[in-house]
């Protein structure tokens, strides 16, 4: 409840803001898309904490359901003006009708949820100010981090190079995100719940295992035969990017491992040493890209890029380990 009225509290001041925005001298028609940012915010508002809702008593149907329609949803109304009305895409009228369609699923839990009779009906939000107060900028950190990649390297290599990358990046991000975010939300769900701190060592040990075991085969796939593999399924053109998987392999498979389990600092609170981990984290990946640039070897780059990106993500281990070894 608190989470849904605070959306719409949020959402209702930035569509004032923009409604000022809209009548004043500075409003241009090419920014008309902005009008619909606080619609996007409110739906999001109550599709976001749903699922939560779902994640916590195990309703993965229908979180599944609505995420899967959600994606047919934006993609249908993002690309078919294009084939029939305009050479245009709509991609946030897409993004909002698919956001719809995915709420109107989670009614009927957002209903019962609402009208569910609580012990107490406090709905301030300052037991959980600090996940706004750090979690949204350690958030914004780790997102200017992970797209600044690919701008950076369009300043000092070609954009055949970058092409390169964003394609390995984005054929190797797509499978491990779907196991991660799985995970990730079921870990989420069973590390808050522990009863006592031997359960939860159980559990995370035991998740980090599976996932080491998982991230070993495609490792050693994409270090051993990258190149080949990326030459048979789309051909010799494209054997680079099997190079560059080559490359990233040690990133994407710690990444595989530690990302799930990071959930464990939400979970214990851990929010300004995320949010200072982030901002180092992107200070050293930024700067190591920018270094590799001015050096001008792209091969080099992406070695240093991996290098730099293993060793945060095992220091983050690290952590995660250490939290529940101090569990009391």
């Amino acid at each position: 409840k608190k989470a849904i009225i605070s959306a719409i509290i949020i959402s209702g001041i930035i569509a004032i803001i923009t409604f000022g925005y809209w009548k004043s001298p500075w409003y241009k028609i090419e920014y008309s898309t902005l009008l619909w940012i606080p619609l996007s915010i409110i739906l999001q508002g109550w599709i976001q904490p749903t699922l939560s809702y779902c994640n916590r008593i195990q309703a993965y149907k229908k979180i599944n359901t609505s995420r899967i329609i959600q994606a047919l949803v934006m993609g249908i109304v993002s690309c078919l003006p294009f084939f029939f009305l305009t050479d245009k895409i709509f991609l946030i009228e897409g993004y909002i009708a698919g956001q719809f369609i995915s709420l109107s699923l989670l009614i009927p839990l957002i209903y019962k949820n609402l009208s569910t009779k609580t012990k107490s009906c406090n709905l301030s939000i300052q037991p959980y100010i600090n996940f706004p107060k750090y979690g949204t900028f350690s958030t914004l950190l780790n997102t200017i981090s992970r797209n600044s990649v690919i701008y950076i390297l369009n300043l000092f290599f070609t954009p055949a190079l970058v092409g390169l990358y964003t394609f390995t990046n984005r054929l190797v991000q797509a499978p491990i995100g779907l196991i991660t975010s799985s995970i990730g939300q079921a870990y989420f769900r069973d590390a808050s719940m522990a009863e006592n701190p031997q359960e939860l060592r159980k559990l995370t040990f035991s998740i980090e295992r599976i996932l080491a075991l998982v991230a070993i085969i495609p490792v050693s796939i994409a270090l051993l035969w990258g190149p080949i593999i990326f030459e048979f399924l789309f051909g010799a053109e494209w054997r680079g990017a099997g190079e560059i998987a080559r490359y990233l392999a040690l990133w994407y498979g710690t990444s595989l491992i530690i990302t799930p389990l990071s959930m464990l600092i939400d979970v214990k609170g851990h929010l300004k040493w995320e949010l200072a981990y982030n901002f180092v984290f992107a200070f050293f990946r930024i700067g190591i890209l920018i270094l590799g640039g001015l050096w001008g070897d792209f091969k080099w780059t992406m070695i240093l890029f991996c290098t730099v990106s293993v060793i945060f993500n095992l220091y983050l281990l690290m952590f995660v380990r250490q939290l529940v070894k101090n569990e009391n």
